[in-house]
């Protein structure tokens, strides 16, 4: 693979249950629950936070022996991802793409290493609902922002913690697109581990792609456009909830097919030449033509804080608009029923 990078897990990864992963009763796998930390030395602690959890948690009862991965209790996998020392859980293939991957060849979560809350909550609703993702971790890149002296930022001084979290939110979706291509994947569903999902997801994604057109470029079936739903059906014929995309904004829940990849790494360098997020980059491609963008009326994936979130972000237009059944408050209904 090019630059030397696998995706092929080591010959020995540690196995533990996902509820290893958070109790309460412990501390916090990553520091206080209330302060994030940077991305390296979040990677640099996080993978003696894990063991230390497995070596402290007594094996819960009834799950020693369980082979059951639609259980959010079932074991599963860590291992290191690529040549970093952060360990993501590994979910296990569900079924074939059209069910396991909700119809894509792949599915990426990003993670943010300093909200383990977050990670333990998204791998719980994936074994729930079956759906197969590869855990792909938020790093900064090796030069996280550019001289304050760059001509192409004359305010960038003024601006610095927004600057900085633009081109590590570019540098991140940027080397999930180039894994895209170096994997052969033609499609990918990407989302953040903040969001919520339909509980019949599966069934309402296997509808919108009977009615994707083919010269699809990218999907939004989780944004934040507050206009989306009186966009006009790609044709008469179209499910009625999908759409021509207007300016779906947010990158929380979005898919990329062969052909919008390709745009994008055509279009987007590696990192900003200015403090433009990258969503903000593709919502402009799509206003110059350059990309042909769908969405949905109404979004089917929503950012959802976590419990140590609460609180502290505002609802985001139609982004946060509540499910008709949410998937995590289902998880929650599982999880007091069996416990």
């Amino acid at each position: 693979m090019a630059n030397g990078v696998t995706l092929h897990p080591p010959p020995a990864a540690a196995t533990c249950t996902i509820g290893d992963l958070n109790d309460s009763k412990r501390k916090p796998l990553l520091g206080s629950a209330s302060k994030t930390k940077s991305a390296a030395a979040a990677a640099a602690e996080w993978p003696h936070h894990i063991d230390d959890a497995q070596k402290q948690q007594p094996p819960r009862a009834g799950n020693q022996n369980s082979k059951d991965h639609h259980s959010p209790a079932a074991e599963v996998q860590l291992r290191p991802y690529k040549d970093t020392g952060i360990r993501l859980p590994v979910l296990p293939s569900y079924g074939p793409p059209e069910t396991a991957r909700l119809g894509f060849d792949h599915v990426y979560v990003i993670h943010n290493l300093g909200h383990p809350d977050r990670l333990v909550r998204m791998a719980r609703v994936l074994q729930l609902l079956r759906i197969t993702a590869e855990f792909v971790p938020v790093i900064e890149p090796p030069q996280a922002q550019p001289p304050a002296e760059s001509p192409l930022l004359p305010t960038a001084s003024n601006n610095m913690p927004s600057l900085q979290k633009n081109i590590i939110g570019w540098h991140t979706h940027h080397r999930i697109y180039r894994d895209m291509a170096e994997q052969g994947y033609r499609s990918a569903l990407i989302l953040d581990d903040s969001v919520d999902m339909e509980l019949n997801i599966k069934t309402i994604m296997r509808a919108i792609h009977r009615h994707m057109p083919a010269d699809w470029d990218m999907l939004f079936p989780g944004h934040c456009g507050a206009f989306e739903g009186i966009q006009p059906r790609p044709n008469p014929d179209s499910l009625p909830s999908l759409r021509l995309a207007n300016m779906p904004i947010c990158l929380h829940a979005h898919a990329v097919s062969r052909k919008g990849l390709l745009r994008l790494l055509h279009y987007l360098p590696q990192l900003p030449a200015s403090n433009e997020a990258i969503g903000m980059a593709i919502m402009r491609l799509k206003e110059e033509g350059r990309l042909k963008m769908y969405s949905v009326d109404t979004p089917v994936f929503t950012p959802r804080p976590a419990e140590q979130d609460t609180g502290r972000g505002k609802p985001r237009l139609a982004g946060n608009k509540k499910l008709d059944i949410s998937a995590i408050d289902h998880l929650a209904l599982w999880q007091g029923q069996n416990h």
